[in-house]
């Protein structure tokens, strides 16, 4: 009868662990399931305080806010990476899809796109760029880009004068402008 007990007593020993690990595997996929996506978490707190924003860019990093900065992203959810962007830990890396955005169809993204170049090149002087390890050079098609938009003359005045503003402050801190070929 001993060796019956046994076999009982290990059979329910294995439901228990098979039941255990399986509630662990739940469990866990669902931790997996709730956490959301940098875009969701963006256009969570679109409307909220900034520096919530920085909290969240500076936890998700450069790289993937940059990525929301494409075109092949939802309007919306370029409209929050845009805002965001002035709180990269390296903002001129977003300098170049910004200045394209604003010669685009889209007034809302235009818009935002002028006021986040404007803030970014307003923190940006050759020794930020020095710093940075980030040539002046490097910065030349997001000054060209700019200059294009400030040259467009169907772009409103409004934001032909912050992109004029945002490339005065890049010459300042030394990028080139580019030359007409």
């Amino acid at each position: 009868m001993s060796w019956y007990v046994r076999f009982v007593f290990a059979q329910i020993v294995r439901v228990f662990v098979v039941l255990s690990l399986s509630g662990i595997a739940t469990v866990a996929g669902a931790q997996a399931r709730s956490v959301p996506s940098l875009a969701q978490t963006l256009l969570a707190v679109q409307d909220a305080d900034p520096l919530e924003l920085a909290r969240i860019v500076r936890r998700s990093g450069d790289a993937a806010v940059v990525r929301l900065l494409g075109s092949d992203q939802p309007t919306n959810v370029r409209l929050c990476a845009g805002r965001s962007a002035p709180w990269l830990r390296s903002p001129e890396q977003a300098l170049l899809p910004l200045a394209l955005w604003l010669t685009g169809r889209d007034a809302v993204l235009s818009e935002a796109a002028a006021r986040a170049t404007l803030r970014i090149a307003q923190d940006l002087d050759a020794d930020t760029l020095a710093r940075r390890d980030v040539a002046p050079a490097d910065l030349r098609a997001a000054v060209g880009a700019l200059q294009a938009a400030v040259d467009s003359g169907w772009l409103r005045a409004d934001l032909r004068l912050l992109a004029a503003q945002a490339v005065a402050q890049l010459v300042g801190a030394g990028v080139p402008v580019p030359t007409a070929r």
